[in-house]
């Protein structure tokens, strides 16, 4: 079947039939063939589940890299940065609280008041507290010892929940061993 037509010398065309071209095209022998691959049939299937794998690489590399760390946070015109270290049965617990703006440049009405609360992960208040937030362009760092408290030994978490005027945020830190 692969070859052309030909003509006979006396000019009429003709076609030449070979059974053997014909046998290998059996649509029989096709069906004891190998089946190939989804991929190779359907090829815009490859193509999305490419996508996919790019866009969930893209994901997997912001979580490591890029996400914000969940010990710190920016409220207003403050960034807060939390810390929690155990030492024998006690946790020693770091609010670095920052003021982003200039010195010598107002505060913010409403803004007078940082009411801190601390509590573990199963929801349990550990402290309450109240103080003023730093002067534009300075900083201030709450420290507190929590007693007698041993955080699970997995996954000791702080958690400080923040309210600066009508602000909240939320932040939390795991309970390093040191």
């Amino acid at each position: 079947m692969n070859r052309r037509e030909t003509n006979d010398p006396t000019g009429a065309p003709h076609f030449h039939y070979s059974r053997a071209e014909r046998l290998v095209y059996d649509p029989a022998n096709e069906a004891k063939k190998k089946p190939e691959s989804i991929f190779k049939r359907n090829r815009s299937l490859a193509i999305i589940l490419i996508d996919l794998a790019v866009i969930l690489l893209i994901y997997v590399i912001y979580l490591i890299f890029l996400a914000p760390d969940a010990s710190t946070a920016r409220m207003s015109s403050f960034e807060f940065r939390l810390r929690a270290v155990q030492f024998g049965d006690d946790v020693l617990v770091t609010l670095a609280v920052e003021s982003l703006s200039d010195a010598g440049s107002p505060n913010v009405v409403g803004e007078g008041i940082l009411e801190l609360v601390l509590s573990d992960q199963d929801g349990a208040e550990l402290l309450r507290r109240i103080e003023t937030p730093p002067e534009p362009g300075g900083d201030r760092v709450i420290r507190e010892i929590i007693t007698d408290y041993r955080p699970p030994r997995d996954q000791g978490r702080i958690f400080a929940d923040l309210q600066l005027g009508e602000n909240r945020t939320r932040v939390w830190a795991s309970v390093s061993r040191e």
